[in-house]
């Protein structure tokens, strides 16, 4: 019975501030209808927006996390692109557009994460030199308690000191090229993503 009294209290505290900040009309029609039908309506086409996204999404890639997250920047991106609220200092210019830019920097540092073509150039002189890389499963790395093998050696040719040289190089690189995106996307997201809906 209390919390019957407790809502029906704050039912009509709500239902005042509604009508003295609003209006008889979104107290009673316009607040309702946004609640039980504008709202869950909304959500409902976005969950179903969201289904080919989430498809895709595999537990064991975790790279696939960023997938979901250009999704959410790429809907950010265009309301920024059309929003006409935002505006500069000088109260004319429009910022939504270059808050676009700022996430479509932040899109481009996953796409190339996602695509890991960060030494093509590298990959193609190391090709032309030592000819194209080929790796094929080699001897038993280890096995398991019963006898099994778990993993296998890789094996790469060309093999040669000079070649096994350049691929390291080249994976060094990839490896600190991919660290740069990776830096310079959770620092778009840390430093300016809060900056876009202020």
């Amino acid at each position: 019975m209390k919390k019957i009294k407790k809502f029906i209290k704050e039912w009509i505290s709500h239902k005042k501030y509604r009508i003295s900040t609003y209006g008889w009309f979104d107290a009673f029609i316009g607040e309702p209808w946004e609640d039980m039908v504008e709202i869950p309506l909304e959500k409902t086409v976005k969950v179903i927006q969201w289904i080919p996204k989430l498809w895709n999404i595999r537990d064991w890639e975790g790279t696939d996390v960023l997938l979901v997250m250009d999704a959410q920047l790429a809907r950010n991106q265009k309301l920024l692109k059309e929003d006409p609220y935002h505006c500069e200092d000088d109260g004319k210019t429009l910022s939504g557009p270059k808050l676009a830019k700022e996430v479509q920097e932040a899109r481009d540092c996953i796409s190339r994460i996602k695509e890991d073509q960060y030494c093509k150039e590298e990959w193609k002189e190391h090709n032309r030199k030592f000819g194209k890389l080929k790796m094929a499963r080699g001897r038993i790395a280890s096995r398991d308690s019963e006898g099994k093998p778990l993993t296998y050696s890789c094996n790469f040719t060309p093999d040669s000191k000079a070649s096994n040289k350049f691929r390291a190089k080249i994976w060094k690189l990839e490896e600190e090229r991919k660290k740069a995106d990776y830096d310079r996307l959770f620092h778009i997201l840390k430093t300016k993503m809060e900056s876009w809906w202020t």
